[in-house]
């Protein structure tokens, strides 16, 4: 039988964006920008938190939505005709803060994976920036490249 993954928002609202999240999205300091922390599990195991940042002003009424039952991709592209074409992710390592150990269901200090992630459509404009925290005793993260070599001149 296969895993039965889920996910539960533990929070969301609106704020001000602050200088971090204005960067990543290209808007102004102060723009309104809507917020959700999701934790996701399989199998009941809480594996990651992920922390979801949208421009308001770009999804009128994204607030409003349930987004524990949904995908965000699917709501995004649906009901809002965004255009999630391309995205980039870097991968550091972090340690829990006492919120986060909590939901993971670690110790506070541990050790995990840390992934920002910027979502930009087809000409370049970002459309959500994201940061999750990934229990780094659960899961392993595989990258695959391509060969290289250099052409002989």
């Amino acid at each position: 039988m296969g895993k039965e993954p889920d996910s539960v928002v533990l929070r969301s609202g609106s704020f001000e964006a602050p200088k971090s999240v204005s960067k990543f999205l290209r808007v102004p300091l102060g723009t309104s920008i809507f917020h959700a922390v999701r934790l996701r599990r399989l199998d009941g195991e809480p594996l990651l938190l992920e922390y979801v940042y949208l421009s308001e002003a770009a999804f009128p009424g994204i607030s409003d939505r349930t987004l524990s039952s949904s995908s965000l991709y699917s709501v995004l592209e649906e009901e809002y005709g965004a255009d999630l074409s391309v995205g980039q992710e870097t991968i550091s390592v972090t340690y829990v803060d006492a919120w986060e150990a909590r939901h993971l269901r670690v110790s506070e200090g541990s050790p995990a994976f840390f992934v920002r992630s910027v979502v930009t459509d087809g000409g370049g404009t970002p459309v959500e920036y994201c940061k999750s925290v990934i229990r780094s005793d659960r899961i392993r993260l595989i990258y695959h490249n391509a060969a290289c070599r250099e052409e002989e001149a």
